[in-house]
């Protein structure tokens, strides 16, 4: 390129220079009349009575607790769409007519305001699937029994509409005439529950009474089974086809004997999380030769309610288990008491079941024992030795989290408290799915 073209060039860049700080003095104005009108716009505030009423009732949804969760205080909750209805006239004819908003109902059967909210949430509700917790403790006035009767009349009378049915009970025998009779006679009908994703029946959490129920009732479904897939029993059976139990992913049990369930565990291939708390080892014999393989469980709990002199001895019954995705183990110190060493060697033989045929091997992280705290150390103290990659612990469980189904399958269950405090600090906890 030869200098008079070089010189041609360079004139005409400077005249597209020119030409483009020209435009931007001529756009300069209209980014300043642009600015101004947006900041205008964003101090309209728009009238929320602008919106259309399906708009309203889908933002009063995301007021109430995610379902299936109920208002933990009932309909005297902060988040109860109890609040909707007195704010105007427009708002509460949407809430009642918006059935979501009344599908999840807790409900302490003893309260007989309780017992006429529920009947009134389950009207408004419609024909939705619902949620419900119906708490049967042993306290209140004298009518506090019929107040009891008439709560399970209303929610036995729904039972087609069950998708989470809770009951925290403070004596089996609360719920034994109706729960165990299913299918059964109420008012002529015959109940049934097509539509039972949840179905839990455990203990009020201060606890409950220790009754002599065996040999244990029998829960029984109508025909097609139910879609279950979390269930929770004290002192009861469920009778359910292989089938049935191979859906569920989450299955707690509580006092009931060890050899009534090797059969149903059997079947239990896609469960993510077990607790089982034993009322004992029940027929020995039964529990001889049995291996139950559960390749999706992610976490177990093993737990009993007797005494280490009343268990026998003999019996390893994490040997019937092989666990090749497990992550989080729990065990009550008895069923290794008073045996020196015994835990050491059964966590050795359950990873070696687990990771063998495994091409990832048992995710094994942490093994926690429930129970006597002198006890449990010395166990723990040779585990960590021998498995250094696995956290032993041996944490004070509140017993309210040891009957909860929903405690254990949560991230603190499983964190030391030191350490949950530090997570929450740091804003870090969480909970686990499910």
């Amino acid at each position: 390129m030869d200098a008079s073209t070089r010189a041609a060039y360079r004139e005409e860049l400077a005249i597209v220079d020119s030409r483009i700080d020209a435009l931007k003095t001529q756009l300069a104005p209209l980014y300043a009349n642009r600015a101004r009108i947006r900041s205008a716009l964003a101090t309209h505030k728009y009238d929320v009575t602008t919106l259309p009423n399906e708009v309203i009732a889908e933002v009063f949804t995301h007021f109430l607790a995610p379902y299936p969760n109920p208002p933990k205080r009932g309909h005297r909750s902060k988040n109860s769409p109890t609040r909707l209805l007195g704010i105007c006239r427009r708002w509460h004819d949407i809430a009642l007519r918006t059935p979501q908003l009344w599908r999840s109902i807790r409900c302490n059967a003893s309260r007989r305001e309780d017992v006429t909210v529920a009947k009134s949430w389950l009207e408004r509700s419609g024909t939705t699937l619902i949620s419900f917790v119906c708490v049967l403790d042993t306290g209140g006035s004298p009518s506090a029994p019929f107040s009891r009767e008439a709560a399970l009349d209303a929610f036995f009378s729904q039972s087609g509409r069950w998708e989470h049915a809770v009951f925290e009970i403070h004596r089996v025998a609360q719920i034994l005439p109706r729960l165990c009779s299913v299918p059964a006679a109420l008012g002529g009908a015959v109940i049934d529950t097509p539509h039972l994703v949840q179905l839990a029946v455990v203990p009020i959490s201060y606890g409950f009474d220790d009754e002599d129920l065996e040999p244990f009732p029998e829960i029984k479904f109508v025909e097609p089974v139910p879609p279950l897939r979390s269930l929770a029993l004290l002192a009861m059976h469920c009778a359910l086809p292989p089938a049935a139990w191979s859906q569920l992913a989450s299955l707690n049990l509580m006092d009931i004997h060890l050899s009534e369930l090797v059969v149903s565990l059997g079947h239990c291939t896609n469960l993510i999380w077990c607790k089982l708390i034993l009322y004992g080892y029940g027929d020995v014999s039964a529990l001889t030769g049995v291996a139950i393989r559960l390749p999706r469980l992610e976490v177990l709990s093993l737990d009993t309610f007797r005494a280490a002199d009343e268990l026998d001895e003999d019996v390893d019954c994490l040997s019937l288990f092989t666990t090749p995705a497990l992550r989080l183990l729990e065990l009550a110190v008895v069923f290794f008491h008073p045996v020196p060493g015994r835990l050491e060697p059964q966590i050795r033989a359950l990873l070696a079941r687990s990771r063998s045929g495994s091409s990832s091997g048992c995710p094994l992280r942490r093994v926690q024992l429930s129970g006597n705290h002198t006890i449990a150390e010395p166990q723990i103290a040779v585990c960590r030795a021998v498995f250094p990659d696995v956290e032993f612990h041996a944490p004070d469980t509140p017993e309210s989290d040891v009957y909860s189904d929903e405690a254990w399958k949560k991230d603190r269950y499983w964190i030391d408290s030191d350490e949950w405090d530090s997570e929450y600090q740091r804003g870090e906890g969480s909970e686990s799915e499910g």
